[in-house]
Order: C-alpha cells, then sequence, then structure tokens
C-alpha cells in the first residue's frame, strides 16, 4: 500500500495531501471537512463495503456450487440443480436448456478440474451489466484442469439489497491470462 503525505506549500491549498489507491482525498485542517477529489459520489452509487462475514459467506456459497457443478458433469448427472440454485434475473435472462447447454459446452469440454485455488472475492457492486441493481460480488478461482491449462472461473453472486443471503447469479470460465 502506498501513501503519500506532502506538506502544501502554496497559501490557501489544504495542508496535508492523501494518495491511496489512485483515490485522492484534500483534507482542509482548518475545518475538518473533506472535499471530494476523484469521484466519491459515483463510488457511492456503484459500491457497497463487504464485510468479513459477506466475503466468508459467498465464498462458502460458491464452494458448494463448484462441488456441484464438478459433480453433475464428472457423472453426467441433472445440471438443472445449479440452474435451480439460481437468482431469477439469472432465471429471466437465461432458459433453462440455454445455460446447461453453455454450461456443457464450456465446461465438459475441460475434463475434470483436477485443482481448485480460490483467487479473491471481487465486490460490492450495486450494479451489474444486464442485472437489476442489487448488491454483487464475484468469487474467482484459479482452476487447472487435466491436459487443459489454467483457467479462471468466476461466479457471479448477488443479493437483493439490505439483505444477507447470496444467490448464484451467473458464471464465466476463460483462460487464466498471463502478464507480459
Amino acid at each position: 500500500m502506498t501513501s503519500l503525505f506532502r506538506r502544501s506549500i502554496l497559501v490557501g491549498l489544504p495542508s496535508v495531501f492523501f494518495v491511496n489507491y489512485g483515490l485522492a482525498i484534500a483534507k482542509d485542517n482548518s475545518n475538518n471537512s473533506q472535499i471530494n477529489v476523484n469521484g466519491l459520489d459515483k463510488q457511492k452509487r456503484t459500491l457497497f463495503w463487504m464485510s468479513r462475514v459477506d466475503l466468508e459467506s459467498a465464498t462458502r456459497l460458491v464452494e458448494q456450487l463448484t462441488h456441484l457443478l464438478d459433480e453433475a458433469l464428472t457423472t453426467q448427472s441433472n445440471l438443472s440443480l445449479i440452474y435451480d440454485k439460481s437468482s431469477a434475473s439469472h432465471k429471466e435472462r437465461f432458459r433453462r436448456e440455454d445455460f446447461i447447454s453453455r454450461l456443457t459446452r464450456e465446461r465438459l469440454s475441460l475434463g475434470v478440474a483436477v485443482e481448485r485455488v480460490a483467487a479473491g472475492v471481487d465486490g460490492g457492486y450495486l450494479t451489474m451489466p444486464n442485472f437489476p441493481d442489487a448488491e454483487y460480488c464475484i468469487v474467482s478461482w484459479n482452476v487447472k484442469f487435466k491436459s487443459q491449462g489454467i483457467f479462471t472461473e468466476q461466479f457471479v453472486m448477488g443479493r437483493a439489497r439490505g439483505t444477507t443471503q447470496w444467490i448464484f447469479t451467473n458464471y464465466y470460465i476463460g483462460l487464466k491470462q498471463i502478464a507480459a
């Protein structure tokens, strides 16, 4: 984490300037007011705070979904169980047959997941493209498939604002990108 503390040498400017993660807030020590410099208003409209409990509950639910997905693809059993656990907005967007066809096409060809390692949770989003406003997070995994390489698997989880129960909203998988 990089923080820069600079004393202002110009008259009339704030006495301390904080820069952290690309977000700048100028603080005027004379009256303790904070001035929005880089979009805090937009942040308030698009992000919410995810507590440790939120992160852990979303991750636990996705772990259950990954086991269900691996088992369904390995045994060719009913992938409808995953669709049945999805949100209403997911069901409005995707027909059951299309969702199952996509999962089968994208995952079955990769074979069995040999190892899956949690890559993190991105979140605290109040909006998600093509979905209604709610609370969302993206739980990502690095997955090694037998003879197919390493992929990034992402589960989008959503919930109504003010609730605590995460619901499966969407699934993506793609070849893990290597930084140049």
